[in-house]
């Protein structure tokens, strides 16, 4: 089966499913996952990871989605990508080794003419300095951090060294998660 990001983003698409299915309509569609983790036995809390992507479950409904190793400084691209046989996840815009700076995203949203808002990102209440948050309409969202690593590539797809920057510019921040809940959990 294969999945686009940019629907999972945009339409809440999961191929054939929706928020709400169930662990069995879910596995039915999808391969069995790279790993489970249980969070609560008693409510059923579950997480299928698939790669880096990040699917939960509570009370047996599928509910959250994320995937927050999207930032070009993680080690492991293969994990960023999935592509097996029962399931590919296209990665709409995403390469190995490239990172994606908040003002990319924004022209790569406008021209595909996908509506959203940017706000600053809080926890608690509480203002995170150095990230930024670009919901679409439906409140998937994206987050940006202020600081990465500039990568040092010896060959293609294998982080060799790393140094951390700081970004000043808001527009700079590079794209470190996609996050999608349903809207009516």
């Amino acid at each position: 089966m294969k999945v686009e990001l940019k629907e999972m983003m945009v339409a809440a698409a999961f191929g054939p499913l929706g928020f709400g299915c169930s662990e069995k309509e879910f596995l039915f569609h999808f391969s069995e996952p790279d790993d489970v983790f249980e969070y609560d036995k008693e409510m059923g809390g579950k997480i299928f990871l698939y790669g880096s992507y990040e699917f939960s479950f509570w009370k047996n409904a599928f509910f959250y989605f994320q995937n927050d190793s999207v930032n070009a400084g993680i080690i492991d691209f293969d994990n960023m990508f999935v592509n097996r046989s029962s399931l590919t996840i296209d990665p709409w815009f995403l390469t190995p080794n490239t990172y994606f700076s908040l003002e990319n995203v924004l022209t790569i949203l406008n021209a595909e003419k996908i509506a959203f808002n940017i706000s600053d990102y809080k926890v608690n209440q509480k203002l995170q300095p150095g990230t930024s948050i670009v919901t679409l309409e439906n409140g998937a969202y994206m987050d940006f951090v202020y600081s990465t690593s500039i990568l040092n590539l010896e060959r293609k797809e294998k982080h060799t060294s790393s140094k951390e920057e700081i970004l000043e510019n808001e527009e700079d921040f590079v794209l470190n998660g996609f996050r999608f809940q349903d809207p009516d959990w």
